[in-house]
């Protein structure tokens, strides 16, 4: 499910984990409703250590992931999505164990942080 807040309209999945498993991949999409550019410079979430932005890819018809460096780039008016074989986010280092929702942060280039709820699945 989508939400709007402050003009950033989003909405996130994060994939279920068995309890021995320390790390994690989350999907989902992220719109700028502005009318002005904003860069997402940090991404947390409850319960874990680090939250990565990552990028799959084809390399010699092996499937590869690549770190994307913060801040990554929302123009005005466009759309990202967060899906399995493309862009996502990997939750590294889980300190407790993760119920039917997760809380992920936001901290915006212009100091804003943004607060959504993920579903486990």
């Amino acid at each position: 499910m989508q939400k709007e807040e402050s003009g950033i309209l989003a909405g996130f999945w994060v994939r279920k984990i068995p309890e021995s498993a320390t790390v994690t991949a989350g999907y989902g999409k992220i719109t700028n409703l502005r009318d002005s550019d904003i860069g997402i410079k940090e991404i947390r979430a409850e319960g874990f250590d680090t939250v990565e932005w990552h990028t799959s890819f084809l390399e010699d018809g092996i499937a590869r992931m690549r770190k994307v460096d913060f801040p990554i780039p929302l123009p005005s008016g466009k759309e990202i999505l967060l899906d399995k074989g493309g862009s996502h986010l990997m939750l590294i280092g889980k300190k407790k164990e993760i119920s039917e929702t997760l809380r992920i942060q936001f901290a915006l280039s212009n100091g804003e942080t943004l607060v959504w709820d993920a579903v486990v699945k």
